[in-house]
This record gives C-alpha cells, structure tokens and sequence, in this order.
C-alpha cells in the first residue's frame, strides 16, 4: 500500500482515521480532566486535591470566557458535518463529525464535573 492509497479520502477505509480514533482513544484514556492518570494515584491528597481543583477552575474560566460567536461558529460547523455526512451521504463529513462529536461530549462532561468540583 503506497502513501497516496493511505491517505486516500475513502474516509472509514484509510488510515488517516483510523489513526485520528487510536489518538483520541490514547488522549482521553491518559487524562481524566486535563490530570495525567498516574498523578491522580499519588499517595499526597493535598497535592492531588490542588492540582484538580486548579485544572477545574482554570477549565470553567475557559468556557466562560469563550465568546458567543466561536459556540455558534463551532455548532454551525459540526451541524453542517453532520448534515452533510448523514443526510446526504458524504463519507468524509460523516468521518469527521465521528471524529469531532465525541470530544464535544467530552468537553461537555468534563466542564459539568469541572463546575461541580469548583462548587
């Protein structure tokens, strides 16, 4: 297989995202909160506490400090993505929004636990 049939646009039968899917499964399976998962086995308490609590603060001061227009900019991109690649049978599209729909979840899940760790 030559380079050019790896990175071919057949989306689901290239490497490009099956590589994309190992990356974000390795990502999110090494941090939980922005928090390397051997810290959070740490025997200090107090340390680990500080560091969680930091990430968290800092996480809900991002999302708030996130202008308008970027939420409605990025929830028009991944609607078209996802119109386009369901609806109307693009396969590059729907690969991306298989891509990108999951971190949003992500991103919603972690910033809920992030505001109830700061609550």
């Amino acid at each position: 297989m030559s380079l050019i049939d790896l990175l071919s646009w057949d989306a689901f039968g290239s490497g490009w995202f099956w590589s994309l899917i190992v990356l974000q499964w390795f990502w999110h399976g090494a941090q939980v909160l922005g928090v390397p998962v051997d810290c959070l086995q740490s025997k200090d308490r107090g340390q680990l506490f500080t560091i969680v609590k930091w990430r968290a603060q800092r996480r809900v001061d991002t999302a708030h400090q996130a202008p308008l227009a970027v939420v409605v900019a990025l929830s028009f991109l991944v609607s078209v993505l996802f119109i386009l690649g369901f609806v109307y049978q693009i396969e590059l599209c729907a690969a991306a929004s298989l891509l990108i729909l999951p971190e949003l979840v992500i991103f919603r899940l972690g910033y809920r636990t992030a505001q109830t760790i700061c609550a």
